[in-house]
This record gives C-alpha cells, structure tokens and sequence, in this order.
C-alpha cells in the first residue's frame, strides 16, 4: 500500500514557475489509478528541484552491489583491486569504472597476461559485470534505503522540492535499483547512464531537468545535488564550471567509507568506523556543503537558502559552513 502521496512530474514544470512567486503549488496526485488535481501548501524556498544519486546515498549503503561486483569481476582474473581503487571511481559509468580500474592495475594485468589489457579485456569483463548486476541488483540487500530517506523524501515534498534521480547504472539495472525509491516517490524523472551521450553525472542532471521543462539555465543555480561520491563532485565541477546546482556530498553511508556492506561496518570498532566516515567526508570536501546522511537534508537545505538570501550562488561559493543552528524548524 503506497505510504505517501507522490508528486506526477508532468505538471512539475507548471509548478517551478508559480513556486518562485506563489506559495501553493499545484500537483497531480496519484490515487490508486486516477490523478487529480489538488494545491498543496508549501513552505517558501528557493530551492526548487534536489537531484539525487542513487546508490550509496539514497539506496544500497555503501554501493555494495557494484563494490562487490567489481572485486569479484576482477578476483576471478586473479586481478586483486584495492577496494579504494574501486570506490574512487564510483559514479561513473560502470563500462568507464572497469576501465579506469584496469588502468590502475595495468602492472598486475601485464605480469599476469603476459600483455597489456585492451578494449576487448574491457567490454568482456563489463559485459560479466552487467550479467552479475542484473541478476543481483533487484534483491532486497541492494534496494533497501539509506537510513531517514524515507523522512527526507517527507520533508522535501512538504517543501514543495521535486526529487529526480540519477545512476550510473544502465537502465534496466538502474531501475531494479531504485525500485524501493520510487515506492516513495514513484512519479520522480530519473536518468541512467545509457541514456545519455556520454554517461556522466552532469548529463544526467540536465536531462532531467529537461524532463522537467526547466528552460531556464538559472534554476540550475536553485537546484541542489545530493551525492556520495567524489567522481560525481569532479564530473559536475568540470562539466557545469559555470553554472552548477548547490552541491553537498553524504559521507556516512559513502562508497568511499570502503565496506562491502552494512555488516563489515557494524564489525569494526566504533573509532574504525568513525575514522572511515570521516575519511569519506574528506573525499567529498569539493562539496558546497558535506553532511552526515539523509536526516540532515533539510538542514543542508536551510543553510543553502540562507547563503542564497545574502547572494551566494554556487558558482561564486566555495563553501558553506554546517553547525547545529540549521536545525531550527522552518518546516
């Protein structure tokens, strides 16, 4: 039984340019089959559109089912990969992440073939990774949420903020992985690797703003993009340089904390795994902002806007400052 009202996209366009001027904004609910028209209030903001990754932020902690996947793609070559030399290059998309990962292990490569890798080594071993993802990616261990993303998703629809999705999967991969999402939040655009020229971060988030008929390169700048890697923050960086969304990378649930799943966490000691969450958060520092997980969403949100009040744009931004004020309520 669906526990949340969902936002249908097609009228979403509509509703960013009353949102700037208007205080309700008007939605099509879906209702069992039917849609209907009602006005929602909302809260004032400026932020109008979050743009989420998906594994490793708002589903799948850790990006367990790629980090596993790539190891055993490469384990079973007698190729031993260092997990960080896998994470690094989570986000991208996965043919692209098997070939930065054989660049980095090109020594091991050649003195175990004899010979260097080359594009056939590539498309054979993603060809493997995508058989083993499709099989795995729709199992509950890898669609589970992130701990309070089910709350975020509350609180940004009573702000009036559209969620879209974006993956490094292909589609018909991505879509098992962002099933349980989109039990929340079914009506979200979403945009996977495959459907875009060249498989990047920054693609992914102007097409979905496309989808959502935002023609106006302004409303970039009142976007948000959550992440949890660091390729994404570079990718959005050197692609939209001079006209990018607000940025803020999640680090405690990060590909970059460098587990292969919630129960190899939860077996380190408290410090251990204090150390990797904060090791994370150095990893995503080229963001705007850097919070913990989800539960903080709003909060990011609220200091953002309050930044915005005073001028900052994400182009002209470096940093924001995240402390305990932002909790206030503003819901």
């Amino acid at each position: 039984m669906q526990r949340l009202f969902t936002a249908q996209v097609k009228t979403t366009s509509i509703a960013i340019q009353k949102a700037v001027k208007s205080p309700m904004i008007t939605r099509s609910i879906t209702s069992s089959s039917q849609l209907f028209n009602v006005a929602t209030p909302r809260v004032p903001s400026k932020i109008l559109v979050a743009h989420l990754d998906s594994a490793g932020t708002i589903v799948d902690p850790f990006c367990s089912l790629p980090l596993q996947l790539l190891k055993r793609v490469f384990d079973d070559r007698g190729i031993a990969v260092p997990t960080d030399v896998i994470t690094k290059y989570m986000g991208l998309k996965k043919i692209d992440h098997v070939r930065q990962i054989l660049l980095n292990v090109s020594q091991d490569w050649q003195a175990k073939f004899k010979r260097a890798h080359n594009e056939q080594d590539i498309k054979v071993i993603y060809a493997e990774l995508e058989a083993l993802m499709l099989k795995f990616a729709g199992q509950s261990e890898f669609t589970k949420l992130t701990p309070h993303t089910e709350e975020f998703i509350q609180d940004f629809q009573k702000r009036g903020i559209v969620m879209t999705l974006t993956s490094g999967y292909p589609q018909a991969i991505g879509k098992l992985a962002v099933s349980k999402f989109r039990e929340f939040y079914p009506d979200s655009p979403c945009t996977f690797s495959d459907e875009v020229t060249q498989g990047t971060r920054s693609e992914m988030i102007m097409q979905n703003m496309k989808k959502l008929s935002c023609k106006q390169p302004a409303l970039l700048g009142q976007s948000v993009f959550f992440t949890d890697a660091k390729s994404d923050l570079n990718c959005v960086h050197k692609s939209l340089a001079h006209n990018k969304p607000w940025l803020v990378g999640v680090s405690d649930w990060s590909t970059h904390v460098g587990v292969y799943n919630t129960q190899e966490a939860f077996s380190l000691s408290p410090e251990a795994l204090a150390a990797r969450r904060a090791y994370a958060a150095q990893m995503l520092a080229s963001a705007h902002l850097v919070i913990p997980d989800m539960s903080h969403a709003v909060a990011a949100v609220n200091v953002i806007e309050d930044a915005m009040a005073k001028g900052a744009t994400p182009d002209n931004t470096q940093k924001l400052t995240f402390n305990e004020c932002i909790n206030r309520p503003r819901l």
